[in-house]
C-alpha cells in the first residue's frame, strides 16, 4: 500500500480524526455496534434537537456521522499505519454501500426525523452529508482499490444536480452563486460550513477523476464563497448562516476558521486566509467573544 499516494487524501481538516480518535472524551453519544458501525443514542439524539421521535430503539444510524468516521479512521491510519483503522473504515463503508436509497440515478442518504432547522419533514437530506459520504467512498476505493467505491461514490456526486425545492434537492442558483445547502428549508439559509463541507467532497471527486466538469462546479463554488464570504464577518465574529444566526465559539474557533485555512490551501485564494486571520484575531479578543455573547442573548431573548 503506497502511503505516499494515501497522504495526499488526509482530509482537509483534522477535525474528524481528532473526535473520532478519542470518541468517549469527544463523541459520548457515539457507540459501535457488533459490526464495528457507529451508532448514535436516540435518546441523546432527542434531547439535542428537541424531538418527539417514536421509537423503541436506542440506537440511530447516522449517515454522517458514519462517513464522518470513514474520513476520520482513513487518517488515523495513514497517521498510525495501524491496520485496525482499516478495519473500522471498511465497516462503517460498507453500511453506506449498504443503506443509500436510489433517486434518478444517484444515492441519497434520507434522514428519517424531522427537524426543525434542517428539514421540517422526515426525508430530508443535506449536502454537507453528500459531500463527506463522496469523500468516505473514495478513500475506501484508495485503501482496498475496489472500483465498486468509485461506483457508489459517481452515485453519490449525481445527487449535487437536485435542485432545492425537488425531492431530495440542495442545489441553489440564486444571487449569490452556485451552493449545496446543509439543510433543505426554503428559502436557502445558506450555511457555511455544509456549503464548504459539500465543496471538499466534490474535490476528492476531481482529485481521483480528473473531471473538468467537476473542476467547473467547484470554481463557481469558490466564486460564490469570494463574493459572499464579507457577509458571514460581523465585524468581531462569524455568522454561521446569512438569516443573521451567530456561530457558536466552538463553530467560530473549531470549524470556520479550519475551513478557511483549507480552502486557502487547496484555491490559492487569498481572500479565504484574508477572513481566516481576521476570524483569529476575533477568537483570541476577550472583547470580541463579549459582543459575541450580546449578540447571542439578544438574539435569544429579543426576537422581534
Amino acid at each position: 500500500m503506497d502511503i505516499t499516494k494515501l497522504e495526499k487524501y488526509r482530509y482537509y481538516v483534522s477535525y474528524f480524526q481528532t473526535e473520532f480518535e478519542t470518541l468517549e472524551k469527544n463523541r459520548p453519544w457515539l457507540s459501535f455496534d457488533d459490526q464495528k458501525v457507529v451508532v448514535s443514542s436516540v435518546e441523546r439524539l432527542k434531547n439535542k434537537f428537541n424531538l418527539n421521535i417514536e421509537t423503541t430503539e436506542k440506537y440511530f444510524y447516522h449517515p454522517c456521522e458514519i462517513a464522518q468516521a470513514v474520513c476520520a479512521y482513513y487518517d488515523l491510519f495513514v497517521k498510525t499505519k495501524d491496520k485496525k483503522y482499516i478495519e473500522l473504515l471498511l465497516a462503517n463503508t460498507i453500511w453506506l454501500e449498504n443503506n443509500y436509497v436510489e433517486y434518478k440515478n444517484a444515492y441519497v442518504y434520507p434522514f428519517p426525523f424531522a427537524i426543525k432547522s434542517f428539514g421540517n419533514k422526515a426525508g430530508w437530506i443535506s449536502g454537507m452529508y453528500q459531500g463527506i459520504i463522496l469523500s468516505a467512498f473514495i478513500r475506501a476505493n484508495l485503501i482496498t482499490n475496489d472500483a465498486k467505491y468509485l461506483v457508489s461514490a459517481q452515485k453519490v456526486y449525481n445527487s449535487y444536480q437536485f435542485n432545492l425545492g425537488e425531492k431530495y434537492g440542495f442545489k441553489v442558483e440564486d444571487e449569490y452563486g452556485l451552493w449545496f445547502e446543509e439543510s433543505m428549508l426554503k428559502p436557502a439559509t445558506h450555511i457555511l460550513n455544509g456549503f464548504i463541507y459539500a465543496i471538499f467532497g466534490l474535490y476528492d471527486f476531481y482529485k481521483i477523476t480528473k473531471n473538468t466538469d467537476v473542476k467547473t462546479i467547484i470554481d463557481r463554488c469558490f466564486e460564490t464563497l469570494k463574493v459572499t464570504l464579507p457577509q458571514y464577518d460581523m465585524g468581531y465574529w462569524s455568522y454561521y448562516d446569512l438569516n443573521g444566526t451567530i456561530a457558536s465559539y466552538s463553530y467560530h474557533e473549531k470549524m470556520h476558521i479550519p475551513l478557511l485555512r483549507a480552502l486557502y490551501e487547496i484555491s490559492g485564494e487569498i481572500i479565504f486566509n484574508t477572513y481566516e486571520n481576521k476570524w483569529i484575531k476575533y477568537n483570541n479578543s476577550s472583547y470580541c467573544r463579549l459582543r459575541k455573547k450580546i449578540y447571542s442573548f439578544q438574539r435569544q431573548y429579543f426576537k422581534g
